[in-house]
């Protein structure tokens, strides 16, 4: 169960990393490091979010959707939280968090689509 999580989630992130790079080269903002940090953060947070809808879908399947919406707020404090402290703290470009929030959309859109999924095939 967790091993699919993993799969998809990296899978997903792989693609979004690369046209994120390919976005920054054009551009020429963020630095390749800043978008390790980015995707690395996404990444966990979205991984962690597919295995908690996994879980509560074995548990209680009624309850997915209302834990997709738990784990897109959690995902968008923490989110709203680290983007403050790399601006602010470790004074990163503020590109970095017009380039985070964008990336953030698509891992977003990803667990909303697999909690349509397991919605769905039941």
């Amino acid at each position: 169960m967790y091993l699919k999580a993993l799969s998809q989630s990296a899978i997903i992130s792989a693609i979004f990393f690369c046209l994120h790079i390919g976005l920054s080269i054009l551009t020429e903002n963020p630095t390749i490091s800043d978008l390790v940090l980015i995707h690395a953060i996404l990444f966990s947070l979205t991984f962690g979010g597919y295995c908690a809808l996994l879980a509560i879908d074995k548990f209680d399947p009624n309850k997915v959707g209302f834990t997709f919406l738990a784990i897109s707020t959690f995902k968008l404090l923490v989110s709203a939280s680290l983007i403050l402290i790399m601006v602010k703290v470790f004074e990163k470009p503020n590109a970095i968090a017009l380039h985070y929030a964008g990336i953030y959309f698509f891992y977003v859109l990803f667990l909303a689509f697999q909690t349509f999924r397991l919605v769905n095939s039941k």
